[in-house]
């Protein structure tokens, strides 16, 4: 046979705001249903063996809740909603064999590749998911179910504060929610889909920002790095004061902060302490409550690292509304007699 068509379902636990916080759960299930009635065409848009998606809230079988709940404890919590992902993943055949050397495929093997496409392809869709719905999307990890056999597929969190900012959180640069389509389609237009590495200023900022969401918010002097590594891939070149560099070129490209103070020019000298090993440090295996000791500091490092986040996700976002792959920073001057 030259090509098999399979038939998939895919579960995707989506947290939902805990005991507490039910003020978020409008603005959280606004966004969860754009993403939801938003999936099928970008998965589609992304992937051409994938085809038939149709996307909706529902219930999985009880053995299927336990393999979930398995995996993380906020499932058995009751903190979750489960989007159902229906689809047919066709995988062709002919051209497996052909660069595998001959190599034959028996049907259990092909429907576990599509299993495995299926859910690399959610996985995929979900890191993309955080410049379309900011804050919003966390969920835990899914699965794809074929025939008697499953496919695990990774989590992705939310940085709730894009979406939920507390008093103290900053507000600048805005951002927005964009079609998740539109953002595969743009994506498509860089090495995203075809490279393992990026090359371009976008393409590198694209890369790093892939990291800051896989990493999510436990790990915050990592996701500092990496939001870090992507403005600079984006607004510095390697000569020169990078530190006004990245202030300059951010008011050219999202606008002029309101405050006073000199907000991203803050923000590098954060990154600078903590880079170079200045700043205090958490301890990866610590038996004492780090906000509890120092909490002036946690406060300071923690909003520097939403900042970061924000500031790379506004701008990767004016970069999909604006349709740009590429960007060369110059400056100019204009005299006058």
């Amino acid at each position: 046979m030259d090509s098999l068509c399979v038939p998939v379902k895919s579960w995707m636990p989506i947290r939902t705001p805990v005991y507490g916080y039910q003020e978020r759960f409008p603005a959280y299930a606004e966004a969860r249903d754009k993403f939801i009635s938003q999936l099928p065409l970008a998965i589609q848009a992304g992937y051409q063996n994938i085809g038939s998606v149709t996307a909706a809230l529902g219930e999985p079988a009880s053995d299927i809740v336990e393999d979930l709940a398995s995996r993380n404890i906020i499932v058995s919590a009751g903190f979750v909603e489960y989007i159902e992902v229906n689809a047919s993943v066709t995988i062709d055949v002919a051209e497996l064999v052909r660069i595998n050397e001959g190599k034959q495929f028996d049907e259990p093997m092909l429907i576990g590749i599509a299993a495995y496409e299926m859910s690399s392809a959610l996985e995929t869709i979900l890191i993309l998911s955080e410049l379309a719905f900011p804050g919003a999307i966390d969920t835990t990890d899914g699965l794809t179910v074929v025939d008697a056999g499953r496919q695990p597929f990774k989590s992705k969190g939310a940085y709730w504060a894009m979406l939920f900012p507390e008093d103290s959180d900053p507000l600048w640069p805005p951002l927005r929610q964009l079609e998740l389509g539109k953002i595969v389609e743009w994506a498509k237009k860089t090495s995203f889909f075809s490279s393992g590495l990026a090359s371009t200023r976008v393409e590198r900022a694209l890369a790093a920002y892939t990291h800051v969401i896989g990493l999510t918010w436990h790990r915050d002097g990592e996701v500092l790095f990496r939001a870090m590594q992507g403005l600079e891939a984006f607004y510095c070149d390697g000569i020169g004061d990078l530190r006004k560099q990245l202030s300059d070129k951010a008011a050219m490209w999202l606008g002029k902060w309101a405050d006073k103070k000199n907000v991203v020019g803050h923000l590098y000298d954060l990154r600078s302490e903590f880079v170079h090993g200045s700043a205090r440090l958490e301890y990866w295996v610590s038996h004492a409550d780090a906000w509890e000791e120092d909490e002036k500091h946690m406060h300071r490092f923690s909003h520097g690292v939403m900042f970061a986040i924000r500031l790379l996700l506004a701008t990767l976002q004016r970069c999909i509304v604006e349709d740009v792959t590429h960007v060369q920073w110059a400056y100019s001057v204009e005299t006058r007699g």
